[in-house]
């Protein structure tokens, strides 16, 4: 993942995404989500502000490519009171 692109760039000066709460289940199982950003690499945040994965940006999606988490933090009822 970490080639020329980011040569020399520490994850601190990468843009960061904020995911919702299914979009966190998403990135814990290594499943993309949309981003609208136009960089190489990103870091993924959840709704209660934890870094949880660094992204590839691949047309328009954010590909966790290095997830610190193996379970996701929410639970299912987190899930249906955001729907």
């Amino acid at each position: 993942v970490c080639d020329r692109r980011c040569s020399g760039a520490l994850p601190r000066d990468w843009p960061r995404i904020d995911v919702s709460l299914e979009e966190e289940v998403r990135v814990t199982h290594g499943n993309p989500v949309l981003c609208a950003l136009d960089v190489p690499l990103t870091r993924i945040f959840n709704k209660k502000g934890e870094f949880m994965a660094i992204g590839e940006i691949e047309s328009g999606w954010a590909h966790p490519r290095v997830v610190l988490t193996s379970k996701p933090l929410v639970r299912s009822s987190e899930l249906k009171a955001e729907a």
